[in-house]
């Protein structure tokens, strides 16, 4: 059948979906499904693409819970698309994902959604994590024990991804996992016994280094660490990241407190000593900070810190963190 001919068939199937003012539940839509499958999954035609996932999408807006059962073989075939760049298909395609991961158990589509995110595509990787973020705002809490576990790594891995959408998605995420939970984040990945063992056993401890501490100390090395991992890849990558830090307090009862700090790596390969010191001034000039000698403030000059030559960095880069004061400070 030629694409003229598919997509005429394809637009009368539409129609007639559309037509009706529901769908009736008594009605087996099984192999239209799959025929609409695989329309998406392999035809060479956008146009027919898109009609099928119209189709699909409609279909799984009004069966609503009963649309699950093809929910599992269907997600695959949508998030691979998601690499697709042109517009006409995108937006029809991300309603449709969307629509269908409305009908399933978002626990149910745990490995389809860490296959989709262990693609090597950017975009797919992209999509599929905003993808979760819309489930996520819909998810009852109870829901989230069966499914945050085997994510939060994979999410704080992507973090450290070469392409720059997929770092800042995969912050978006772990951010809308965090106001998700908040601090009972712990209770969620542990059960009450796990939790207990994990904050205070000590007969099983492996030393870790400072990125793959959940509790940091700073923020600063682990951006210097992306710097380094990808330099050889690039000429230019900005890196930012605010969250909490933990420090030492005497004061407190437990000898420290948590600090919202906000950190940047910069590097580029085009900047020179000068570009570096403009940056850093123009930070401290947004923070009312004017040059000094007395140390009140801040001024330049030259440091041969060893710090410096702890990370293989041979581009200029300029990097800083500092301390978000809140009310309650």
């Amino acid at each position: 059948m030629k694409w003229q001919e598919r997509r005429r068939s394809l637009e009368s199937f539409l129609q007639t979906l559309t037509g009706k003012k529901c769908i009736l539940s008594n009605i087996s839509y099984d192999a239209s499904i799959k025929k609409l499958q695989k329309i998406i999954r392999n035809d060479a035609n956008i146009f027919c693409q898109v009609l099928a996932i119209r189709s699909v999408t409609w279909v799984a807006t009004e069966l609503g819970a009963e649309f699950s059962k093809f929910s599992v073989s269907l997600l695959p075939d949508l998030l691979e698309k998601m690499k697709e760049k042109k517009q006409i298909l995108r937006k029809p395609l991300i309603r449709c994902t969307l629509e269908v991961g409305k009908t399933l158990p978002l626990e149910d589509g745990i490995p389809v959604i860490l296959s989709a995110l262990s693609m090597a595509n950017p975009e797919i990787k992209k999509q599929t994590m905003l993808f979760v973020v819309q489930q996520l705002e819909a998810m009852q809490m109870e829901r989230l024990k069966g499914f945050i576990p085997s994510l939060l790594p994979v999410l704080v891995e992507l973090t450290k991804n070469a392409t720059q959408d997929v770092r800042e998605v995969a912050v978006h995420a772990l951010e809308s996992i965090y106001w998700k939970i908040g601090r009972s984040i712990g209770s969620i990945i542990y059960s009450g016994e796990e939790l207990h063992a994990a904050r205070f056993s000590r007969s099983n401890c492996i030393r870790v280094d400072l990125e793959d501490q959940f509790i940091r100390p700073n923020l600063l090395v682990g951006l210097l660490k992306i710097l380094e991992t990808h330099a050889a890849d690039t000429t230019s990558l900005n890196l930012y990241e605010c969250s909490d830090v933990l420090v030492r307090d005497d004061t407190e009862k437990n000898g420290a407190r948590e600090e919202r700090r906000l950190a940047a790596a910069i590097l580029n390969e085009s900047a020179d000593f000068a570009a570096i010191v403009n940056c850093l001034i123009k930070l401290l000039d947004a923070l009312k900070l004017s040059p000094t000698k007395d140390g009140d403030n801040f001024h330049l000059e030259i440091s041969d810190n060893q710090t410096f030559r702890k990370f293989n960095l041979m581009l200029p880069v300029a990097a800083f963190e500092i301390k978000i004061f809140t009310e309650d400070d």
